[in-house]
């Protein structure tokens, strides 16, 4: 069996510490389990009004669909996911009891951060302030 990762950053640019977190643990996974990285670079700015979702937010939305375990490295930003990341969360479908606020169909997810210490917890558990 096989498990299907995906990465997702907050932060656009390329040579981010956070995306270069996700590259290297994209090169250092054990057999049987594949990473591939969202790209939301191409995210347009969530609008209700906007009826049909852009091919761009379709195809990041089906890859967080279809992963066992999203694995966010994710720079923090006044205290909370950076605006890339919240922004393509906007766009998936709005949280229920059914899917505890991931898109992922209730997979583990796990947030990364380079500039903090290590630190895990699951997608639906609420964020908080963060004494420094």
């Amino acid at each position: 069996m096989s498990l299907r990762y995906l990465g997702i950053t907050g932060s656009l640019r390329q040579k981010s510490t956070n995306q270069g977190l996700l590259r290297t643990d994209q090169a250092n996974l054990p057999a049987g389990v594949d990473m591939e990285c969202a790209n939301l670079s191409e995210i347009p700015f969530y609008n209700a009004d906007i009826t049909e979702k852009p091919a761009s937010v379709r195809q990041v939305l089906d890859q967080i669909g279809g992963a066992d375990v999203l694995v966010l490295a994710c720079p923090e930003y006044d205290y909370s996911l950076a605006p890339a990341l919240k922004n393509i969360l906007a766009w998936g479908p709005p949280a229920s009891p059914t899917t505890h606020c991931s898109p992922a169909k209730r997979s583990p997810s796990w947030a990364l951060e380079a500039g903090w210490a290590p630190r895990a917890a699951p997608l639906d558990t609420p964020l908080r302030g963060h004494q420094r």
